[in-house]
C-alpha cells in the first residue's frame, strides 16, 4: 500500500475515475523461470581396460517456463580416453 504525507485537494479516495491525478498504474514483468536438473549415468562403473563406457546425460526442466540457450560441458573423467565409436 502506498501513502502520502501531503493533502490533495481534488482527491476522492476510491473514486476510480480515469485521468485523475490520484490514479496510477504499473507494469510488472516477471522474468522467465526454468527449473533445470541434470543427471549423468554410465553403463558400467568398473570398466575393463580397452572396453567402452557409455555415458548418458539427461536434463529435465520442471518449469514453469521453457529453457533456451542452455549448454552443458562434461569433461571426460580421469583415467579414460576418447576412442573410436
Amino acid at each position: 500500500m502506498w501513502t502520502q504525507d501531503h493533502f490533495d485537494p481534488d482527491s476522492t479516495p476510491g473514486e476510480q475515475r480515469a485521468g485523475r491525478d490520484d490514479q496510477g498504474q504499473a507494469v510488472i514483468t516477471v522474468a522467465p523461470a526454468a527449473d533445470l536438473s541434470l543427471s549423468k549415468t554410465a553403463n558400467t562403473t568398473t570398466p575393463n581396460v580397452g572396453t567402452n563406457v557409455i555415458f548418458t546425460i539427461t536434463v529435465t526442466n520442471a518449469g514453469p517456463d521453457n529453457a533456451t540457450g542452455v549448454s552443458v560441458l562434461d569433461r571426460l573423467p580421469s583415467g579414460l580416453a576418447f576412442g573410436d565409436q
